[in-house]
């Protein structure tokens, strides 16, 4: 091969002198297409240099008689971006299950979570409107947990820097949800139609009018939940707020 000039060996012009190189360009060669007789059916093999010679067409050739495919790239980011969809598919596949479980973890347990959103969510959050307050609210339920998100583990844990998507166990998660509640209240409205009432007796002052009501309000939850054997539990409300524009 040197003395034909088969690549990867090739001749090269220093000064007045002509020089036959590749000799380590060979070896490396070689010894890739001999490790890759390792690899099983379905795995990709790749070889990063920035070094011409991997990537002339004569190389290709030459891969290509050996029956074994052989991928090059010139830079690592090459390889990131052109791998990029299929770790993403990994990672999005396991996240959107670890979501779902969380999902359903929270549903099971809406009794003891609307406990704990009742103790922290302030009555004035609740039912407000312009021309009406909560006085005191007298139950509150969850009726589902929705629009479940999970943030992602560290990079260490998933692809490609894991061999899959996984957490620690006693890691802790954080989870941000939409919680659809019910809740009964006293509601106190106000009515100022007869103090501006135009054509009628005007009314001294505004009519207030206090009532048992039923309320239905969206919440937005955010919660950490802890793992253990891979399953996300032990879920603790950290902050509520209602979803409103």
């Amino acid at each position: 091969m040197a003395i034909s000039r088969t690549a990867p060996f090739e001749e090269r012009t220093t000064g007045s002198d002509k020089v036959v190189t590749g000799l380590q360009d060979a070896a490396i060669l070689f010894s890739v297409l001999d490790h890759m007789k390792t690899a099983t059916d379905g795995e990709r093999c790749a070889l990063i240099s920035n070094d011409k010679i991997f990537h002339a067409a004569e190389t290709h050739k030459l891969v290509q008689l050996t029956g074994t495919k052989l991928q090059t790239f010139k830079k690592v980011s090459e390889l990131f971006d052109d791998l990029y969809n299929h770790v993403w598919d990994a990672t999005r596949t396991a996240w959107h299950v670890e979501m779902n479980q969380v999902e359903a973890s929270l549903n099971a347990d809406k009794e003891g979570l609307a406990k704990q959103i009742r103790e922290i969510l302030p009555t004035s959050d609740v039912g407000r409107r312009i021309w009406s307050r909560v006085k005191e609210v007298t139950g509150f339920s969850v009726t589902a947990f929705r629009y479940v998100f999970t943030e992602l583990p560290e990079s260490e844990h998933r692809p490609p820097h894991a061999e899959t998507y996984n957490r620690p166990d006693g890691s802790e998660v954080k989870i941000s949800a939409k919680a659809f509640t019910q809740i009964a209240a006293i509601v106190e409205t106000t009515n100022w139609f007869g103090a501006f009432a135009i054509g009628i007796q005007p009314q001294p002052g505004p009519t207030i009018k206090t009532e048992d009501a039923t309320l239905t309000e969206t919440l937005n939850v955010s919660i950490t939940g802890t793992v253990n054997n891979g399953v996300v539990g032990e879920f603790k409300v950290t902050s509520v707020e209602a979803d409103r524009p």
